[in-house]
């Protein structure tokens, strides 16, 4: 997976934007948004699959907790989903951009953990 992150107010204002879609094969490509809860796909040009996550678990750790999926159509908005882990309510504090399609092509599911790696 080639993972990018956006860093600092431009490059999260900007995301994918005005940038070519992301690719699937032969590696996908994600964009990984940190401590931000919500998302919207205004001015973007194709769908997006989104990966509420969690975490880190550990101090410098790299494993994120799927909160949970979604799916992103352009000029629509999507907000970070309530949800359990060990009795408490949370919310998912990091988002991944990925290509349509890749959440079901990679099987990823609530629950399940990632580990990051820049």
């Amino acid at each position: 997976m080639g993972l990018r992150t956006a860093r600092g107010l431009w490059g999260r204002f900007r995301g994918l934007r005005l940038s070519k879609p992301l690719i699937a094969r032969p590696t996908a490509q994600v964009l990984l948004i940190p401590r931000y809860p919500s998302v919207h796909g205004f001015f973007m040009r194709y769908a997006l699959d989104l990966v509420y996550l969690a975490g880190p678990r550990g101090t410098g750790a790299r494993h994120y907790q799927v909160t949970h999926t979604a799916h992103l159509l352009p000029w629509r908005v999507s907000w970070g989903e309530k949800w359990l882990r060990e009795g408490q309510a949370l919310r998912g504090e990091h988002v991944l951009e990925l290509l349509a399609g890749c959440i079901t092509s990679m099987k990823i599911a609530q629950g399940d953990w990632l580990e990051l790696s820049t």
